[in-house]
């Protein structure tokens, strides 16, 4: 049985308030999050399950684009070979994704490497300001690796637009 996981990437902002985005940023947009799915997918499990991204719908108000992504399990795998979180699998790779932006945003241009630091056994995110947030390893070392920088900046692409002012991904599930 497939596991179904709703989201939104959603854009606000006057360029977006009909409900329309131009179909440059959604295809920045869409592919970002694809492959950015696809990178994290790929550590988190074996490639014993598939993953379908589909759009299924916009909504009016701001730019809200709907996704679901069907994640069909190898029909072998337990509950305890898809990993340590109690979340849907699906809903556990979003997480990291967001997490990305955030600590990217946090760093405000700031070299990842230079940025973490290790206290009582725990890394912290320092931003410009000295600001720290904590962080995993795995946080971590995607950050250093820049493994989502170029899916997250087709994500935040429209963002370069001053009619566009928000970005947010919203999981429904």
């Amino acid at each position: 049985m497939p596991e179904v996981t709703e989201l939104e990437l959603v854009y606000e902002g006057e360029e977006v308030q009909d409900g329309s985005i131009a179909i440059g940023y959604l295809i920045y947009a869409l592919s970002g999050f694809s492959g950015a799915y696809e990178k994290v997918s790929g550590q988190l499990e074996s490639s014993d399950s598939k993953h379908y991204i589909r759009v299924v719908g916009l909504r009016q108000g701001s730019a809200h684009i709907l996704l679901d992504i069907v994640h069909f399990l190898n029909a072998n795998q337990g509950v305890e070979a898809m990993g340590i979180a109690a979340l849907p699998y699906a809903q556990r790779v979003i997480t990291q994704i967001a997490k990305y932006i955030k600590n990217k945003k946090h760093l405000k241009g700031k070299e990842p490497k230079n940025s973490i630091v290790i206290e009582d056994g725990k890394l912290y995110l320092v931003s410009p300001e000295g600001e720290r947030i904590e962080i995993s390893k795995e946080e971590a070392d995607r950050l250093v690796q820049g493994l989502l920088d170029s899916d997250a900046e087709k994500m935040v692409m429209p963002l370069h637009d001053d009619r566009v002012s928000g970005f947010e991904i919203k999981q429904n599930a």
